[in-house]
């Protein structure tokens, strides 16, 4: 492990900043677990993958590194908050789709390991029927304030998005830059764009009209990033008005 924090730990990001909008078309649906793909995990993923090659395969699934000490993204960050919006889609419409899993005995002699007895109810092989939330968006908008040519390199790797990409969803087509002359990145029209702790920012923005206890930081998964967060689409006002 300490290898793998050394090599994280190697990557020095550019420290010339300035806001810029990504547009991601894709090809089909987008399959999501939650309802909105954050930004900075998007380059965070592509990053590891990157510096560490198949080393990244390796690390913990289920006990979190301390990602946000160890590897520095190219983006500006305020108290400790990214400077990356959340997904923006195209659409309001959202659909349900079952995917399907089973195991498929014609393909069993082609299994290089030793396997005895094949478990069905749980484990690699188990199968499963699951309904996901399908977004028939055809673009996918993130707003950042970093260093943009810095992220177009990052993000030239990516060529999915969502879940069950192995199947075929949330392909992408086309990645496209542009600059942008405010920062959207946390806010855009009075708009909350992304998670952050809402009394941290309350003095910048003031206080949201919906708050949620929501991870601001990655990875997002884990439980101890969650604090009580201004939600991504919420609106701000301030006191006595």
């Amino acid at each position: 492990m300490q290898t793998i924090y050394r090599k994280l730990r190697g990557y020095n990001p550019p420290s010339v900043f300035q806001p810029f909008k990504v547009e991601i078309k894709l090809g089909t649906p987008l399959l999501l677990a939650n309802p909105y793909i954050h930004g900075d995990s998007i380059l965070t993923a592509l990053l590891m993958k990157r510096v560490l090659g198949d080393e990244y395969y390796t690390l913990p699934a289920k006990s979190p590194i301390p990602i946000d000490k160890i590897l520095k993204l190219p983006l500006k960050q305020t108290k400790g908050v990214y400077h990356a919006s959340v997904s923006q889609f195209d659409t309001d419409i959202i659909k349900t789709e079952t995917v399907y899993k089973r195991f498929d005995e014609e393909h069993l002699d082609k299994v290089k390991t030793r396997i005895t007895k094949v478990r069905l109810g749980q484990g690699f092989y188990k199968n499963y029927m699951m309904k996901f939330p399908v977004i028939p968006t055809k673009t996918v908008i993130f707003y950042y304030n970093g260093s943009m040519r810095e992220c177009e390199n990052i993000l030239n790797d990516l060529i999915a998005l969502g879940k069950k990409t192995d199947i075929g969803y949330g392909i992408v087509r086309k990645i496209t830059f542009e600059k942008t002359n405010t920062d959207c990145s946390f806010v855009k029209d009075g708009k909350c764009m992304r998670p952050f702790p809402a009394r941290d920012f309350e003095g910048e923005y003031g206080i949201p009209s919906v708050a949620q206890r929501l991870a601001w930081k990655a990875p997002y998964w884990d439980k101890k990033n969650i604090a009580m967060c201004a939600a991504p689409g919420a609106i701000f006002y301030h006191r006595g008005l």
